[in-house]
């Protein structure tokens, strides 16, 4: 997964100084199909949770989706001026992530510990005393 940070820091030229953490789209269940689709199906309706790389300056929060060793389709940075309502709720393993970008919320997990990862504890460590760089 180090590797992969710095491809992307090389692809986009990004500044990286511990700023970057991995993660992944909140998952949600649709009980209503889950409710319908149970008995036949013996298990839940997802929506499909993507991986991501979030990138985090003063200026902007850059989203990098990933799958495996590939990347995917969301390749964005964002201006936090564009971004309002950030929250984040720390947790054990993962903190919740959420803001509001084009009035739609974004619900995110940010991952603290990956096992043989020590750099995703240092970074996390790094951002929660720079506040995220988006207060």
């Amino acid at each position: 997964m180090e590797e992969m940070i710095y491809e992307l820091i090389s692809k986009y030229g990004l500044y990286y100084h511990k700023n970057i953490v991995p993660g992944h789209t909140k998952a949600k269940v649709n009980w209503k199909k889950t409710a319908l689709l149970a008995p036949f199906l013996h298990g839940a309706a997802f929506q499909q949770v993507r991986c991501l790389f979030f990138y985090f300056t003063k200026e902007h929060l850059g989203l990098f989706e990933y799958s495996g060793k590939k990347f995917g389709s969301i390749q964005t940075i964002i201006p936090w001026a564009e971004i309002s309502d950030v929250r984040f709720k720390i947790g054990r393993l993962e903190d919740d992530f959420y803001f509001i970008y084009e009035g739609n919320l974004y619900e995110m997990k940010l991952t603290r510990k990956a096992r043989g990862q020590s750099w995703v504890q240092e970074n996390m460590e790094n951002l929660e005393m720079n506040e995220f760089y988006c207060r």
